[in-house]
């Protein structure tokens, strides 16, 4: 694997980053703060070139940004951004979490037009509509993850060059399926 995007990560800025590191692969994340749970992270692939984003979150929203440059990209793109997200299933700012979503793809997309976006995570009921209204973005996974709810989503602007999606035992103690 070359990207993978954790929801729930239950990372602690008490604990060192190594705890969670991964031999080869670059770690990004934002641990909640405000009390315990929650949290994402993006591992990618030390080959893959990641660099971190210029891309503010607000405090209240739990994302976490990269930007790769693979040294192979079909024609049409010149970079990717990747987005790791959690929405709690109990979440006031919900509403707010997808205005930000697609204003962050609206200033990424502006300063690089052919930039492929993939943005993944436990979206819970969260309704990602708006977010998809623009820029050509859709939903890839078609099948429940979680009883018969599709709770976590992978929405891209590139799903042409996606497969089906496969959806696998969880890991760890997660009872959501991806």
């Amino acid at each position: 694997m070359d990207i993978v995007c954790v929801s729930e990560t239950w990372f602690q800025d008490s604990v060192p980053e190594t705890a969670f590191s991964i031999p080869n692969y670059n770690l990004l994340h934002k641990s909640r703060v405000s009390q315990r749970g929650g949290g994402v992270a993006i591992y990618v692939k030390s080959t893959m070139n990641p660099t971190e984003t210029h891309i503010d979150v607000p405090e209240e929203h739990e994302v976490v940004w990269t930007h790769i440059r693979p040294t192979r990209l079909p024609r049409n793109v010149s970079s990717i951004f990747v987005a790791s997200v959690y929405s709690p299933p109990i979440n006031a700012h919900v509403d707010s979490l997808i205005h930000y979503l697609t204003r962050a793809v609206d200033h990424i997309l502006l300063r690089h037009p052919l930039a492929g976006i993939i943005i993944s995570g436990d979206f819970n009921r969260a309704d990602v509509s708006p977010l998809l209204a623009g820029h050509s973005l859709k939903q890839v996974v078609n099948r429940p993850t979680r009883n018969l709810s599709m709770l976590d989503l992978i929405i891209t602007n590139m799903k042409s060059l996606y497969s089906v999606i496969q959806i696998v035992a969880p890991i760890g103690m997660s009872d959501d399926l991806e």
